[in-house]
């Protein structure tokens, strides 16, 4: 299970640089074709580009979350985004009463953010959904087949309803096994 989490972030990290990167160069031409008044343009513009570029980098860390939806358990992340909420609408209240302007959108989304990726990855910790120890490295024996194979595991009275409703799901998991 280890190897499928660090697989996931490795992946997350890759999509993050590529939202990050690509998101700073739109972020240049974006006052311009949004017609942003030119006393705006600077302030707009880096704010859209911290923006993505923090949404990039905590795009990572999103595994947390992919955790708890792994064991169906939705009551965390929902929690975490309730508090998130509140804490953004908290922070962005204080910014614009402090006269932050546009800055107070990118400090409430900020604190959000991590509050919500601290939330879900303390929870995940404490209810030990991530693994210990060795687990991080060590492969589940036939996990990876059996996942690529998943209709001819499933009952006779499941496999009916599997084939009629998911025939291309089939093909799709059967090609990735035989390609290996």
């Amino acid at each position: 299970m280890g190897l499928f989490i660090k697989t996931g972030a490795l992946v997350l990290v890759v999509q993050g640089v590529i939202i990050a990167i690509a998101g700073a160069v739109v972020c240049l031409g974006l006052p311009g074709l949004f017609n942003v008044p030119e006393a705006y343009r600077r302030q707009f513009r880096f704010s859209s580009r911290d923006i993505v570029e923090f949404s990039g980098s905590f795009l990572s860390v999103a595994c947390s979350i992919m955790c708890w939806q792994a064991h169906q358990r939705y009551d965390a992340i929902n929690y975490s985004q309730v508090g998130g909420l509140v804490l953004n609408l908290g922070v962005m209240w204080l910014g614009f009463g402090k006269g932050w302007g546009l800055y107070s959108l990118l400090a409430g989304y900020s604190a959000s953010t991590v509050f919500t990726t601290l939330f879900t990855l303390a929870a995940a910790i404490r209810l030990k959904l991530l693994p210990s120890g060795s687990g991080w490295a060590a492969q589940t024996p036939g996990l990876s087949a059996n996942f690529c194979l998943w209709p001819r595991n499933l009952p006779a009275r499941n496999r009916i309803v599997s084939r009629s409703v998911a025939p291309s799901s089939r093909a799709i998991a059967t090609a990735a096994f035989t390609m290996r």
